[in-house]
């Protein structure tokens, strides 16, 4: 058994921006100094069990890497706008996780009597990813700050893509990597924007955004994407047709990161239950390719105990989103039907029928 003792780091402070906060952030969770779900808990105790696990190991340079990047990644909108964007705790734990865990070994196996490679050393792990948080978290900047960087570090031709059913929705990822390009002088120099597209002529890649509908989605052969708004699809077909676009890539990235909503029978709840299943020590469904941080209250909190907004809003502790903001939906959500339920979904994260029923996904 690991002795996580050795991860709590006391040196560092919240908002330094060094990678070991993904370790720490683990050690506080799973010390209880940090408010957190049972998924969370889950989410830090697995790994921490991947430290011991001989198939992965934890690459420090590219958990570095990653940290300083984002150093370079403006603030695009507010007061703030065009100062660096700093990472919170929970924020480096998701993006040094995606960059860092990687496999340790090459891996045959015979198939109808040929040798075929199934696992590549040296490789990232993460190849997929689900993050469910309440709204005001700074997911475009995550989502768009980790596509930039994966087509830095990508080989030639790297194109990128950030998908929704419509195309304003998945406009609004790709626009806010264009406003970082803009606004950062170093960025500027590796990427080019363009009208519809963001280009990266050093490589000959692209980055663009595409909705369920375009006549493009076939032949796209990313190496990277997010799927915007996934709580509000139904169907898994735009996911299914991204997913099997992967299938030439040795290393890549999908990222689905949305709130909460209505729809209890779409592709969101399917991914909440997948992840649930993989979290749950209990549950021998074993995903080592799927990375999941879902971030919401406990099926038996009461909604109304601020105490409880801090499970589905990590970084309300930093002002993202300020508790005076909450407090105002809250009483908005004491008054009204419709927007009790709003707030169930867009800050407490739980998908609602109504406003009074919770989605029990086991």
């Amino acid at each position: 058994m690991i002795d996580i003792e050795q991860y709590a780091f006391p040196e560092l402070k919240p908002g330094d921006q060094d990678w070991r906060w993904c370790h720490k952030y683990c050690y506080e969770i799973i010390k209880g100094n940090i408010p957190a779900n049972e998924l969370i808990k889950q989410a830090a105790a697995r790994h921490f069990r991947d430290l011991e696990n001989p198939d992965f190991y934890f690459d420090e340079s590219a958990a570095l890497s990653v940290v300083t990047w984002f150093k370079f990644i403006p603030i695009t909108d507010g007061p703030m706008v065009g100062k660096p964007t700093q990472l919170s705790p929970s924020q480096i734990f998701i993006v040094v996780s995606l960059m860092s865990w990687k496999w340790t070994n090459d891996i045959y196996e015979e198939i109808e009597g040929i040798q075929v490679q199934v696992r590549y050393k040296g490789l990232r792990r993460y190849n997929q990813a689900f993050i469910l948080v309440a709204r005001k978290y700074g997911k475009t900047t995550l989502a768009a700050g980790l596509k930039l960087y994966v087509m830095y570090k990508s080989f030639y031709r790297p194109r990128a893509f950030s998908l929704a059913t419509k195309r304003d929705q998945a406009k609004e990822v790709w626009e806010n990597a264009k406003e970082m390009i803009r606004l950062s002088p170093r960025l500027s120099q590796i990427f080019e924007v363009r009208a519809n597209e963001i280009l990266m002529p050093g490589k000959s890649g692209y980055y663009k955004p595409l909705a369920s509908d375009s006549k493009s989605l076939d032949g796209l052969n990313p190496i990277t994407a997010s799927l915007d708004e996934c709580h509000a699809i139904k169907d898994r077909n735009l996911y299914g047709v991204i997913v099997s676009a992967f299938g030439a890539q040795p290393e890549y990235l999908m990222i689905t990161i949305t709130t909460a909503g209505f729809i209890l029978d779409g592709l969101c709840t399917d991914l909440l239950k997948n992840g649930k299943r993989v979290l749950d020590t209990k549950d021998k469904t074993v995903q080592d390719n799927y990375f999941y941080a879902i971030f919401c209250i406990d099926k038996d909190d009461d909604w109304t105990d601020e105490k409880s907004w801090f499970k589905s809003n990590p970084d309300l502790v930093f002002g993202r989103p300020r508790i005076n903001y909450l407090r105002d939906r809250f009483q908005e959500a004491t008054m009204s039907i419709e927007e009790k339920a709003n707030f169930l979904t867009k800050h407490c994260n739980v998908f609602v029928s109504g406003s009074d029923k919770w989605l029990d996904i086991d």
